[in-house]
């Protein structure tokens, strides 16, 4: 079903806790690693300045690695908590903005529209996607957040690294995936939008 909530595969559980025995041995709180992302996203992004897409690339998985690792840690050490899971998703949005204002910097070629324009029209729609879910649950339409869709944000930021890793190679298939992030953001937050209104009270 499309708007299913997707579960992890057994792949990645097994992944996330061998990650979460690790880094619980070390004296660092989830929160921790939750802001260490945020400055992994910010070495992503001075690299990308740098025209140095294969280190940013590299720091941006970085940045993906600690996301994983502060849930992970939580569950382990037991210190889930709402000012965590809140600070892990401000967090995460601006990973996500600091990662798409240093592409405007990158020279990449014009398709159809300047590439300004393409980055901000993904920019744009994958915070709708984040901001369609909050805020049907802010407006009590749905006694729960909406998941699901075409682009979601584990497949938004692997899309992200594919972008940065094809920057240093050839910028024009960098910016045909910004396109079909952009466009495919579009759908998913449309999907979300309607997954609301159908579920709304």
């Amino acid at each position: 079903m499309l708007y299913a909530k997707r579960g992890k595969s057994k792949i990645l559980k097994r992944w996330e806790s061998f990650l979460g025995k690790c880094f619980s041995l070390l004296p660092f709180s989830p929160n921790f690693y939750t802001l260490l992302a945020l400055l992994f996203a910010i070495l992503t992004g001075v690299l990308v300045f740098l025209k140095n897409f294969l280190l940013a690339s590299a720091a941006f998985c970085a940045a993906g690695a600690m996301d994983l690792i502060d849930g992970a840690v939580a569950r382990r050490k037991k210190l889930a908590s709402k000012k965590g899971a809140y600070l892990d998703t401000v967090v995460d949005r601006y990973v996500e903005i600091i990662v798409f204002l240093s592409l405007l910097s990158v020279n990449y070629p014009c398709i159809l529209f300047p590439s300004r324009c393409w980055i901000g029209f993904f920019m744009a729609n994958a915070l709708m996607v984040s901001y369609v879910k909050a805020a049907g649950k802010e407006k009590e339409m749905v006694k729960s957040e909406v998941k699901g869709g075409m682009l979601e944000r584990g497949e938004r930021m692997a899309l992200l690294f594919l972008v940065l890793l094809l920057s240093g190679f050839s910028k024009y298939a960098a910016m045909l995936l910004v396109i079909a992030g952009g466009v495919l953001s579009f759908i998913t937050s449309l999907q979300r939008i309607r997954l609301v209104m159908r579920r709304a009270k």
